[in-house]
């Protein structure tokens, strides 16, 4: 991801009142990203989602399937992070 387009991102999430852009006190040309108290609410409903999605999976699929499940997906991730800029593939557009 682009540095403009992170930009782009975090201006629009900051819109939601989730996070908050601070000044870096250690930096002046830098910024910090918080999350605020209804993003940290969000954050946790988020979590509890995922659990409860992760929970289901378990017992519709079995734990050794959500495993496997589970690994190969970490094992895409850690590929696509391998990739160079020339390697990547395009997005779907």
């Amino acid at each position: 991801m682009t540095k403009q387009s992170m930009s782009e991102l975090v201006d629009q999430v900051e819109r939601t009142g989730l996070i908050k852009k601070r000044r870096d006190p250690t930096d002046g040309r830098a910024k910090l990203v918080c999350f605020t108290k209804r993003g940290f609410s969000w954050l946790e409903a988020f979590h509890k989602g995922l659990e409860r999605a992760e929970a289901e999976m378990r017992a519709e699929l079995g734990e050794a399937m959500v495993s496997l499940l589970v690994e190969v997906l970490a094992k895409y991730v850690e590929a696509r992070e391998q990739r160079t800029p020339a390697q990547a593939i395009p997005p779907i557009r």
